[in-house]
This record gives structure tokens, sequence and C-alpha cells, in this order.
């Protein structure tokens, strides 16, 4: 058992130790490494449920309001899930506490070290109303505990010397009352949520006053007993209703006196430096997102306008689940303004850039064109399909770069299997349940799996069909899929696309493709109705008009992310060529972990240069490459680490999981997809039938109206 308890506790360093590597170092991190000391203390019960605490924080930071919210949470949980766990064990006569010595040790430091934390931080908050509200509770609680120990009399062996009603009695309540305040903080639209955690912080108060402070206070030994326990159980019930009346308190004066930063930003000040961001992707929100964090702390802080031409950010990892039906479109999208609450969102595009004058020009959806200066400029535009010049392919095929993409795609698959129901013909059958996909990457190759198990999945709403005539081809230009992967790994997932029954051709280019059929290089033609491009990607139009020197299609940038001769301009993820410092000559791959660092490291060097300061290289390695191959099956490789199956397949899905902006999101994807274990994806086709008119059809209602009426 020893062994099995040391080996959690590696496990759990070296998880705490790749958090930190992967999402930079926070202190989230800290509760995970006491809680691996524990286990390997010959412990198993507190650390788990802290590491469980953290993993909560790491999935849903936002839902915390940062880390000094989450560790209290986390403490709130040891002590809910520890204490009865180890009642239930017993103890022996020589050890009669209700945890053991080495657990009430390591616990009251954790304890201690987090909420010292989240006091420190709640304390940083100046005029914090929430503090004041819990205070002003904790008074209230201290009184009326008073009040109830003249009416009951009473307490554990371990407090008798002091009386509940006493000044130091009094005066730890108010402590508490003020440590929960400091900890909690209202946001609108969630105060089920606030309510719930001052109970919680109520409960934790109750472990920390009635079972440790007060018994120290009176001079006797901290034990954690069952009597004492017991004999606490109705202070309990009050501390647990201190911290929900506090929470409470905290909404109403928060309702009441708005915080100044939840507010809308204030117009920009012609004195301050203005950054103007263009794209709403994982570059530019990146971009905005540190500006945003880091502009507090300064007297000088820039003006920071994003301008995109979508009102949200899309996660385009998510794109095939939304295309094979395994998730909602409006899931995988994040609104910019809820994200960016302190940074002005523009729903526009870019029609001109005058460098010299350093203004640019932008189209709103609706109104005149509108002209505004910059001081700093940051494009982050991306990427759209390149065709290549190949005969009807931006006519005739489909591709996966937007939401509208991934749901016309959807509803084309459903709709061929809808025709191929009715059609007797057996080679127009066959050329409707034939789908194609053109680019072995990632996300091609995600996508003919996930494709297949969206035919397979709704197949038992078309009886009729015969499941020898689906066909699903994947092609790839080069002699093996997953380029990026390891050779051994991209060959397995190579087997595992062919067991699935997907035909994979390797080395095979796409020529041509009309209404009814694609053609090959080696003059192959394969009859189709269904074609996807996902081949290749060239960066937004607007790169070439803004005249800047270009490496393969894209912006030419100097380590720093700044443009080749505009100091003042900076380019980063798939519009940009980045040097990749790590390998001379080659250039960091357009990827969402690389735009999102790149971003924070573009925001950190605009802020340097306005100090006076240089701007840093940029510098990073991909950590990780995972893949889905469809249903409980995918691919992952990080370093020379490599894993496939169904363990792959659920670290994709975590992975991702975590990157979603937003708790909100998380869940809604979370629910997503364990209804998909269950059931089978929706056939709904929400797009009117081709081919007739909207008035053909209205009468055609009013007739089959009539016949119901006359029956």
């Amino acid at each position: 058992m020893r062994r099995i308890l040391i080996a959690i506790g590696v496990a759990m360093m070296a998880y705490a130790a790749f958090g930190a590597v992967i999402d930079d170092v926070n202190l989230v991190g800290v509760p995970i490494f006491l809680a691996a000391v524990l286990v390997l203390n010959d412990g198993i019960i507190l650390p788990l449920v802290i590491a469980t605490g953290a993993l909560v924080q790491r999935v849903a930071p936002r839902a915390w309001q940062g880390w000094a919210r989450a560790a209290a949470i986390i403490s709130v949980s040891v002590t809910i899930v520890a204490l009865p766990l180890v009642l239930g064990f017993g103890r022996s006569a020589a050890n009669p506490s209700v945890l053991p010595r080495s657990y009430g040790r390591g616990l009251l430091l954790v304890l201690t070290l987090i909420w010292l934390a989240a006091l420190a931080r709640g304390l940083a908050r100046r005029g914090n109303p929430a503090r004041t509200a819990g205070v002003l509770t904790g008074l209230g609680v201290g009184v009326a505990v008073a009040v109830i120990e003249q009416a009951q009399g009473g307490m554990a062996a371990a407090t008798a010397d002091l009386t509940p009603g006493s000044a130091a009695t009094i005066t730890v309540t108010v402590i508490g009352g003020g440590l929960i305040g400091s900890v909690l903080r209202y946001r609108p639209g969630r105060l089920l949520s606030l309510v719930t955690t001052g109970v919680l912080a109520g409960l934790l108060w109750w472990a920390v006053e009635w079972l440790t402070v007060l018994p120290l206070l009176s001079g006797n030994q901290v034990s954690w007993s069952l009597g004492d326990a017991q004999a606490s159980f109705g202070f309990l019930v009050g501390t647990m209703i201190q911290g929900g009346v506090t929470a409470g308190l905290i909404a109403a004066v928060s309702v009441l006196r708005p915080v100044r930063a939840a507010a809308a930003p204030a117009a920009p000040e012609e004195n301050r430096p203005r950054v103007v961001i263009v794209g709403g992707g994982f570059a530019g929100v990146a971009v905005a997102r540190r500006l945003q964090r880091r502009r507090s702390a300064r007297a000088d802080a820039p003006d920071v306008l994003l301008i995109s031409d979508s009102n949200y950010q899309l996660f385009t990892p998510m794109l095939a689940g939304v295309a094979a039906g395994t998730l909602s479109q409006q899931h995988i999208g994040a609104p910019l303004r809820a994200g960016l609450r302190s940074t002005r969102i523009l729903h526009a595009t870019v029609e001109s850039v005058d460098m010299s004058g350093r203004q640019i020009t932008v189209q709103p959806e609706a109104g005149a064109a509108v002209t505004m200066g910059y001081d700093h400029l940051v494009l982050a535009v991306g990427s759209v399909p390149d065709y290549r010049g190949l005969a009807g392919l931006d006519r005739n095929a489909f591709t996966l770069k937007s939401l509208t993409d991934a749901t016309r795609l959807r509803e084309h698959v459903l709709r061929q299997l809808e025709l191929a129901d009715g059609e007797r013909d057996g080679v127009r059958r066959r050329r409707l349940l034939t789908v194609m996909v053109a680019g072995g990457g990632f996300a091609g190759t995600e996508l003919i799996a996930e494709l297949r198990d969206l035919v397979h999945s709704v197949r038992r709403f078309f009886p009729r069909l015969d499941p020898e005539e689906l066909r699903f081809v994947l092609l790839h230009s080069q002699d093996r899929i997953l380029p990026e992967l390891d050779e051994r790994l991209a060959a397995h997932a190579l087997d595992r696309l062919r067991a699935k029954g997907i035909e994979v051709r390797l080395n095979s280019r796409l020529t041509g493709v009309d209404a009814d059929q694609a053609t090959l290089d080696d003059g192959t033609t394969i009859a189709t109705s269904t074609v996807v491009w996902t081949a290749g990607n060239s960066p937004s139009p607007l790169v070439r008009e803004l005249g800047f020197d270009l490496e393969r299609g894209a912006i030419a940038c100097e380590a720093t992310m700044q443009v080749r001769g505009r100091s003042e301009v900076w380019a980063l993820g798939d519009c940009a060529a980045v040097p990749d410092l790590a390998r001379p000559g080659e250039y960091l791959p357009p990827t969402a972990q690389h735009a999102s660092r790149e971003g924070a490291a573009v925001a950190d060097n605009i802020l340097a240069v306005l100090d006076g300061r240089m701007a840093t290289p940029f510098r990073f390695r991909t950590i990780a490459l995972l893949v889905a191959l469809g249903h409980q099956d995918g691919a992952v490789q990080v370093g020379r680490w490599l894993l496939s199956g169904r363990l792959a397949w659920a670290l994709w899905r975590g992975v991702y999981l975590t990157k979603l902006p937003g708790l909100e999101k998380r869940v809604r994807v979370s629910i997503d997809w364990l209804l998909d274990l269950f059931f089978p994806r929706d056939v709904i086709l929400t797009e009117p039938r081709r081919g007739r008119a909207p008035r053909d059809r209205q009468e055609s209602m009013a007739s089959v109206s009539a016949g119901d009426d006359t029956r």
C-alpha cells in the first residue's frame, strides 16, 4: 500500500509540474504539491480531495474568479470530505483524534497557507465592500452565538474554559466573517454560486474556529476529537448560516454600489497610447486579454480596441464536432464582449491602413467607414482556404474554417442520406453515400473520422441503406498522414482509420472537382457529391494589400513579432511568419497553442516598448500534439511520450475542454459529449429543401391542413 501511495504522490507532483509548464507558474499548483507531500506522508484522502479542488479550478478558473477563491473552495472540500470519511474508519485508543496526527499537522499547514494567501488577496482590494459586509455579518453572528449559549449552555470539553459569548470568541468570529468576505466576490447572474461558496466557507471556518483556534486560546490540546466535533455541531450550522448571509449581503452591497471595474470601458483619452488589434481569434484575443490583465496596475494603461468581423471567438479545434453533430455550434463560440470587458470591441472589417499616418479605416456592419489613429497596430487576421487554382474547388468543395462551414457540411451530409434513402439507382446512390476529405493533417484526419461516426450513428434511421455502400475517402499528398506526429504514432493512426473502414489514399492529389465527381492527379475519378478541402490555407487577403515583406505568403516578422521595418506594427498567428529560434531557418507553426502564447508575448512587448525597454524575442516549443480519431479513439504525443486509444481520446477531450473560454461553454460542451454517449445524433435538417419555392411549400402545407380539417 505504501508503494501505491508513493506512486500516487510522485504522479501528483509530476502533474503539478506539468501544469506549471503548460500554463505558466500559478499558485493553484501549490495545493497540489502540498497534497503530494501529504500522500508521501502515508495519506490518501485529503490529498485526493485537494487535487480534485485544484483540478476544478483548472477546468473553471473564471467561475471561481481567481486562485484565492478557488483555494478557499479546495480547503472547504478537504474539510467536507475528509472529516466524515475518517470518522467512519474510527481511531485507536492510542490516537483518539478524528484525524491522524500527521493528517492534522499537514492539514493545518495547508489551511493556514491557503487562508493567509486568500486573506492577503482580499485585503489587497482597497475599499472592498465584501470585506466590510463580512466583518459586519461576523459581528452579528458573534453576538447571536452569545445569546444562543446563554439560552442553551454547554460546550465541548476542549473549549470549556471559553464561553462562546466572550470577547475572544466574538473576536474570532468577526475575523472569520472578514476572511469569508475577503475571498468572496459577487458577479451578476451568479448569486447561487456566491451563496453556495459562502456556505462552504462557513463550514471551513467552523473547523478552524471551533476545532482549532478556540481550543488553542483556552490552553487545551487541538485533538480534533469526535467529542469536540459533536459538541460544536450546533455552531457548525451557525457558521454555515454566517457564510450564506455574508454572501447575500455581499451581493446586496455589490448591487447597490457597483464595482467600477465592472462598468463599461471608459472612452479613450488623447494622452493614452492606443493599441488597435485586428482579429478576434486565438492570437488577437490573447493580446487583448493580456493587456487587460496588465493595464490595471499601470497609471498610463493603453487604450485597447479589438476589431473583428465576428463578435465571438471561435474554438476551431472543435469545428469537426459541430460538423459531425456532437456539439452545438453556439457552444464553441465565446462572445468577445463577455470575455474582454475592459477592452473596446468593434464589429467591423478593415478597409485600409495608412502606415505613414498611423491610421486605420474600418467599415462597421452598419453606417459609414470610420478612420482612427493608433500607436501600436496588432495584426492577427488569420487565414483563409487556399484552393491553389484547382478547377471547380471553390464552387463544389466544402471547407471547415467557420461555424457556418461546419453547419453547412453537417446539413449536406444528412441531406445526402435522405436523398440516397429514396434513390433507386445504385450508381447515384453510391455517389450520394461517398464522402471525401482532401488533406491528411489534423483537421482532415479528425473530420473524416467524425463524419464517419456521424453517418454510422444515424444509419439506424435509414434502414434501406446498405452499409456496404457507405464510402469514406481521405486523400493526402504525402507518404503518411499527420506528418507533425512521430512516424510510429502516425502509422498507428493510419491503421486505426483503415480499421474503421476509411479508405486512405496516400501520395494522391485533387486536380478538379465538379458536382458529381472528384478527379485525382493519376487520372482516377471518384463519384461523390461531398468533397471537403482541408489541404491548404493562406494568410488573409488583407496581408497582401498592406504591402509588407512576405515570407511564404505571410507577413515577415522579427523574432519579437514586430513586422520587418515597422517597429509599431506587430503580426502573429496564421498571418505571420515568425522565426523559430529553436529551429534556425524555420517558422513557428500556425497552431492554437502557439497563437495564444504569441499573443501574450506581443502584449508584454508592447508594454515594454511603451516603457522604453527592448522587446523580447519569442521562444516556444510545441508542448503536445493531440488528434481525435473518431469515437473513443485518439493519438497524443508529448515530447517522446506517445499515447493512443481511449486514454488518448479522453486526454484530447480533457485538454480542449479546459481551453474553452468560460465555465458556461465547458459545461455545455460536456453535456453535449455526455448525451452523445447515450443517444444517436440528430437528423433534423434546418435548411429548406432545394429546388422548391417557399410559396409552393406554403401551399402544400395549406392543402395538408385543409385535408386534415375535412376528415
